[in-house]
């Protein structure tokens, strides 16, 4: 998930798997532990539980171990952003293709 806007117009960076079983995320919580990738579990209105990484070293070490096939161009240019690579505006460009 990436938002713009605040206060300060920041880029907002996190990431989210959402799963209507929690024993699921709390499977997923614990791998990532072991990891030394902090997370937290929320609950939505909808009753479905979501698991948030937000720090940004941990957003940036989950994206470097995900065999992601979907968004695979989005997580690599948001790696890119925060490790100083590509430029806020540059990612915004890549997301909106």
């Amino acid at each position: 998930m990436v938002r713009f806007g605040g206060s300060r117009r920041a880029l907002q960076i996190m990431l989210s798997i959402s799963q209507k079983s929690l024993e699921v995320l709390r499977f997923i919580k614990l791998s990532l532990a072991g990891e030394e990738i902090s997370s937290t579990i929320h609950l939505m209105s909808d009753r479905t539980h979501y698991l948030r990484v937000s720090r940004v070293n941990d957003v940036i070490r989950m994206i470097a171990k995900m065999r992601l096939v979907v968004k695979h161009r989005q997580a690599k240019a948001v790696a890119g952003y925060l490790t100083g690579q590509l430029t806020g505006n540059q990612l915004l460009l890549i997301l909106q293709r």
